[in-house]
């Protein structure tokens, strides 16, 4: 046969490129034991194309779906706000997965620590005898112990008969003059 020419022809194909990001933060960082924290997680889609995305947080082994199939535009935000009462320390976890027009998916993480105060004392106190006779003195030794996980700030010592009791060995933490361990 006869070769046949045909006039070149031209195309353009639009290469996708998906790209997703997580930013994760908590209100406060720090509590004690059942505050309230709010978390915040921002999802942005930070390629060139539209996606559709599922947003998951995790609190160690629990899982929870926060949206599905949510349209997000090449360059647009979407922010959700969750509130949790921690009873312990906790990293909590955001995910987010993004699917693009021909299938393609991407996906993005970020956590939050909240540390969670576990504030404690104990106080112990003896005599240097267990027996006195009338007009004899008794001296009383006080121990004051920080049981818990975090500096004690102001510490002091009132005993019901004796009063205001100075405690010797605490450090000043807060540069306020008073004691503190």
């Amino acid at each position: 046969g006869t070769p046949v020419e045909s006039d070149p022809a031209d195309w353009s194909v639009d290469v996708l490129n998906p790209a997703i990001s997580v930013v994760k933060t908590a209100e406060p960082e720090t509590i004690h034991s059942g505050d309230e924290v709010t978390y915040t997680i921002v999802v942005t889609n930070t390629g060139d194309c539209d996606l559709t995305v599922n947003v998951l947080d995790a609190v160690g082994n629990i899982g929870l779906i926060i949206a599905t199939n949510v349209p997000l535009l090449a360059g647009e935000s979407v922010t959700y706000y969750l509130t949790a009462n921690p009873t312990e320390d906790v990293t909590d976890w955001a995910t987010a997965i993004g699917k693009d027009a021909l299938g393609g998916q991407v996906s993005a993480n970020d956590s939050a620590l909240v540390d969670v105060l576990n504030p404690a004392i104990e106080v112990t106190k003896s005599a240097d005898t267990e027996v006195a006779a009338p007009g004899e003195t008794v001296s009383y030794s006080y121990t004051v112990t920080n049981t818990g996980d975090c500096t004690l700030y102001d510490v002091s010592l009132v005993d019901d008969v004796a009063g205001p009791i100075i405690l010797i060995g605490l450090t000043d933490e807060d540069g306020d003059t008073f004691a503190d361990d």
